[in-house]
């Protein structure tokens, strides 16, 4: 959507703002693939081999952890009031999306290696 926008209507009429939504969204995008790049450690060590299940649980575990730690000191709603006023907007509110989307890339590698479609973000 945020692509989109650049397209949309005449050139002065464009809106070329990177909103709080955008910057959200870029964030969880690149920290998912730092999470997926975690993930593909598990290729070298052996992607069904028990060390690193339950390594990559323990990390997904320690990210989980991280997130809600962040999110709960930066005393920020959990849900926005109205459309002005956002949720989410503080430095630390963006450390606990990055955590979570790092968590989501690495349980979406674990799922695909294991060959299951439980525990996987994707379904390709």
């Amino acid at each position: 959507m945020a692509v989109a926008r650049l397209f949309e209507g005449s050139g002065s009429l464009r809106d070329m703002s990177f909103r709080t939504s955008d910057q959200q969204a870029l964030c969880s995008l690149i920290a998912f693939n730092v999470g997926v790049f975690l993930g593909r450690i598990g290729d070298r060590i052996g992607a069904v081999k028990r060390i690193w299940l339950i390594g990559a649980t323990f990390i997904q575990a320690l990210f989980t952890l991280a997130a809600a730690i962040a999110i709960w000191q930066s005393h920020e709603p959990s849900i926005a009031d109205s459309r002005t006023n956002l949720a989410w907007t503080n430095v630390l509110t963006f450390v606990g999306l990055s955590f979570m989307s790092m968590s989501l890339g690495l349980q979406g590698v674990l799922g695909k290696r294991l060959d299951t479609n439980f525990g996987c973000t994707s379904a390709f």
